[in-house]
């Protein structure tokens, strides 16, 4: 008579780096996203992933697994350079076309401030892919009181009108002051939204 062995599995310890934590990751994602408006800063929107990865002292890979991909990395800027406009007019109680000067006012403010960035995620992605309106649309959306209509239908071409209104007053050397621009903009989308 033969006796059976039971099968026990063994635990297998972890091969490679330990894994870090989420902390670590996210400080590093940090540094990253600050590494890179330097970086951009300084080399301008044509700036490659490969300058950013010298810059930061990482790897390409290193960058994706950070961000997820190439346009996660992308997203992870635009939240980064967007974030402080969409928090704080997103606890906005105020009416409607008061929430959509402040949104308005802090994205023109911060396209305005870093300008080369904006280009940066402008020219590595379609229209249909773009991370300035992927991410930026839920949180516009929520802004605007109009967090029921699809993306497509209610927040994108609204952000399209302010991107476009933001790209043609950038270029103008003659423009007029960002708080007239705004004003201007948000009548147009005032009307277009009611």
């Amino acid at each position: 008579m033969t006796a059976r062995i039971a099968y026990t599995p063994t635990i297998l310890a972890d091969r490679g780096r330990p894994r870090k934590s989420v902390l670590v990751r996210e400080r590093q994602r940090t540094a990253l996203l600050r590494i890179a408006l330097e970086t951009i800063a300084v080399h301008g929107p044509s700036t490659s992933m490969d300058d950013i990865a010298k810059a930061a002292g990482m790897s390409k890979p290193l960058i994706y697994t950070l961000c997820g991909s190439k346009s996660g990395f992308s997203a992870a800027l635009v939240a980064y350079v967007f974030g402080d406009m969409l928090s704080s007019t997103a606890g906005s109680t105020e009416e409607l076309p008061v929430r959509l000067t402040q949104a308005i006012n802090g994205i023109a403010t911060a396209v305005v401030h870093n300008v080369d960035v904006y280009r940066f995620l402008v020219d590595r992605h379609t229209l249909a892919n773009q991370p300035l309106f992927t991410t930026l649309a839920p949180p516009i959306s929520k802004i605007l009181g109009i967090e029921d209509t699809p993306a497509e239908i209610g927040i994108t071409p609204l952000l399209a009108m302010i991107f476009s209104g933001l790209e043609c007053w950038i270029l103008d050397e003659n423009r007029v002051p960002q708080d007239i621009f705004v004003e201007r903009l948000t009548n147009m989308l005032s009307t277009a939204l009611t």
